[in-house]
């Protein structure tokens, strides 16, 4: 006979900064980590100063060091598969990789003027751009192997650039600048970004939402950006962000402040660990996610915001204290049998938050 459950709801308040534990890793440089990229969870490359090349393929337990080929700073590393990968430096060089960083040859570099190249981004495997100083943009049409300047009508400095497809692109950089790209770069036009300050880092989910970090805070668009809005009241500094789904982000800057949204980016939670500067965030999936910074820092947390906190709302079963928590509010659903007794428990989704930035 099934025994008779009544249902009870409990909502409490749950704060982002308290949901994610950061997990120092042994990177074996004191160098400044610029950029990391992940093929897979297990699979990560991290590249910096001095051309520092770090690659890990246990999930971050332990790192070796490769062979660069130079002692320029490395700024930026991109991966298309386990094995291919690439990485820009200055004076504006690409490098290529196809035994998963073992050896890395030379595939651009200017000549003549200096130009520092920061940012890479494959949407294709075939298909890539990457952006630099005085307003450079390259694409390669056959897999990092040559690479042709387009003409961004700007000389600001990019930092940052991604596609949602082939066709689709964002460019972002010094004095508040946005380019958009819908003909694979044929033509760049300019985006109203609202600030003055520089933009350091894009993101896009789609061809429609998309997220930008830089000086200022936190911008967002919905309509590919037409219009963007800004969503951190505070959080300023930022020099990284990125999505592993489309409710959960990260981003990362100055004083090691680490910023978390769980609902797409409607509220963001700010840490701040007040040693390390972070340079860049990536999540090759939902529960995995990666900072890197200086004096050779990696930080890994095991688990995104939603599965964190779910195991901290399960343990409240046990607990008797009643924790003062805030900013985030949760519905959650116990049942119980006839005698008072729990035998089942799931959270609901959330019902409205609060900024806990600092």
């Amino acid at each position: 006979m099934r025994r008779p459950a009544f249902i009870s709801i409990l909502s409490f308040v749950l704060p982002l900064s308290a949901q994610v534990t950061w997990t120092p890793q042994s990177s074996g440089t004191t160098l400044t980590l610029n950029s990391i990229y992940c093929p897979t969870a297990v699979i990560c490359y991290a590249d910096g100063a001095s051309g520092v090349l770090l690659k890990t393929t246990n999930g971050g337990t332990s790192w070796t060091t490769q062979n660069s080929g130079t002692t320029n700073a490395l700024n930026s590393i991109f991966f298309t598969s386990t094995s291919t990968g690439f990485a820009t430096s200055k004076p504006g060089t690409v490098r290529k990789t196809t035994n998963g960083g073992t050896n890395w040859t030379v595939k651009f570099t200017f000549t003549g003027v200096q130009t520092g190249l920061n940012a890479i981004h494959f949407p294709k495997a075939d298909s890539g751009w990457t952006v630099g100083e005085n307003g450079t943009i390259l694409r390669s049409t056959d897999s990092g192997n040559t690479w042709t300047a387009q003409t961004s009508g700007t000389t600001n400095i990019l930092y940052s650039t991604r596609f949602s497809d082939a066709r689709t692109g964002w460019a972002v950089g010094s004095s508040g600048i946005i380019l958009k790209t819908t003909n694979s770069g044929a033509t760049w036009t300019p985006q109203t970004s609202g600030t003055l300050q520089s933009l350091r880092s894009v993101f896009f989910l789609n061809s429609t939402t998309g997220y930008i970090a830089g000086d200022s805070g936190i911008l967002k668009t919905t309509n590919g950006g037409t219009a963007w809005t800004r969503n951190s009241t505070g959080i300023v500094g930022l020099l990284s962000i990125h999505f592993p789904i489309t409710t959960t982000g990260y981003a990362v800057g100055a004083s090691g402040r680490i910023a978390l949204t769980s609902n797409s980016g409607t509220v963001w939670s700010s840490q701040t660990s007040g040693t390390q500067s972070f340079s860049a965030v990536y999540s090759p999936d939902e529960n995995t996610t990666f900072i890197v910074g200086t004096n050779g820092t990696i930080l890994k947390n095991l688990g995104s915001t939603t599965s964190i906190k779910s195991r901290i709302t399960t343990s409240l079963q046990s607990s008797t204290t009643t924790p003062a928590w805030q900013s985030l509010y949760y519905l959650n659903t116990r049942v119980f049998d006839a005698q008072g007794r729990r035998f089942f428990f799931t959270p609901l989704s959330p019902t409205h938050a609060n900024s806990a930035s600092h």
